[in-house]
């Protein structure tokens, strides 16, 4: 059995009698772009917008708390399709309240835009509801179930953002800031407006958390 993160390995060998082997979503396959401040710090939050499985709102919520001044320095890309009309004006709304500090895509997003905004990310941003229910299971994020914001966070080097609850791969947790409500994410988007260096440092420690996992040093093991 292969699963895409150890987290879930150890869940899976506490319940099933399976041998259960981890091969992750997206590996990291070499250093990208590091991260240079040029006007503003750009934080990503890819993939498709489902306001029933990313509650969205904690972050807005946090940017809405920062001053003109900081909110100058930083931009929110919206990196991806919104799934229903409800989550199309949604998105259409945070565009009219923050202007130029939020990106957002009505349409389908091609691969090459996908990875420019991706490349060019300081942070990655994941919000979503831990426990997911669709319409057969019962899923936990970070446990029973994988996301793809913990494979672009390995396959870019990118730092995560994410909220507490959801287990990431043991190989990214120092490379990962965990907040539980807004006042947390805004203490965060504080931080790393005004503190560069702490942004350069945990992106080195990024780069080198996401070099652990490469196809060579998964095949060897």
């Amino acid at each position: 059995m292969l699963v895409e993160s150890d987290q879930i390995q150890k869940y899976l060998n506490k319940n099933v009698t399976n041998n259960v082997e981890v091969v992750p979503y997206k590996y990291y396959i070499d250093s990208k772009e590091g991260f240079k401040r040029v006007g503003t710090i750009d934080i990503v939050i890819p993939g498709a917008v489902d306001l029933k499985r990313k509650p969205l709102g904690v972050v807005f919520d946090a940017l809405s708390s920062l001053n003109f001044e900081q909110l100058n320095k930083i931009r929110i890309i919206v990196l991806g399709r919104p799934v229903s009309e409800l989550d199309l004006d949604y998105c259409i709304s945070l565009k009219e309240k923050f202007k130029d500090s939020v990106v957002i895509f009505e349409k389908f997003i091609s691969n090459s835009v996908f990875e420019k905004y991706i490349f060019k990310a300081s942070f990655l941003l994941g919000s979503l509801n831990i426990n997911h229910e669709d319409v057969y299971l019962k899923e936990i994020y970070g446990t029973t179930k994988g996301s793809g914001v913990f494979g672009q966070a390995i396959g870019y080097g990118k730092p995560l953002i994410v909220n507490k609850g959801f287990n990431v791969p043991s190989e990214i947790q120092t490379s990962t800031l965990h907040y539980q409500s807004k006042e947390d994410l805004y203490n965060i988007f504080s931080h790393i407006v005004d503190d560069n260096t702490f942004n350069n440092d945990l992106r080195k420690v990024a780069e080198r958390n996401s070099s652990l996992v490469t196809i060579d040093k998964i095949s060897k093991n």
